[in-house]
């Protein structure tokens, strides 16, 4: 990322780096884990990137790092922080196959037991009953497999929200 922009480029990308892990200090433990882990990750991954994406990559890590500095922002009401922000079906069809496999690993590094790895040669389908849920627990559609691209994600959301627009 460094090299076609120069000294100073390099500074801003290890300014948002850092001041992304240390807004991280203010989630809880397990979220603070798993996001660390990811920005370092994805940083590394895309140090070396094309300079038209590293605009892009840039933009949204600094809307990332300004929305999560607002939801960490002492709440008026005693309800908890709530982290994140709701992710529809236009924005799943803005994910390239590499995206969408990151969310789906990312949906399983964060639902512990809801889905196991399919053993290869192995017959049986890849649903763990006894770990069998539903999203947020609502009583939606349980999740038994992965989707097997977005379309099928997208299906699914639709079914699990009917009369959400996305």
């Amino acid at each position: 990322m460094s090299g076609v922009f120069g000294p100073t480029h390099r500074v801003r990308v290890r300014a948002l780096y850092k001041a992304i892990l240390r807004l991280h200090k203010g989630m809880p433990l397990e979220l603070q884990e798993i996001g660390d882990k990811y920005v370092k990750e994805e940083f590394k991954r895309h140090k070396d990137a094309e300079a038209p994406f590293v605009v892009v990559f840039m933009k949204e890590w600094a809307n990332y790092a300004y929305t999560l500095a607002k939801q960490l922002e002492v709440p008026k009401s005693k309800e908890p922080h709530k982290f994140g922000k709701e992710f529809g079906v236009k924005d799943l069809e803005l994910l390239t196959e590499d995206q969408t496999l990151q969310l789906v690993e990312l949906f399983r590094e964060t639902h512990p037991g809801v889905m196991k790895e399919p053993v290869a040669g192995d017959p049986s389908d890849s649903v763990d009953d006894t770990a069998a849920a539903t999203p947020g627990g609502d009583g939606g559609p349980p999740i038994h497999d992965l989707p097997a691209d977005k379309t099928e994600l997208k299906d699914r959301q639709t079914v699990a929200n009917p009369g959400k627009p996305s």
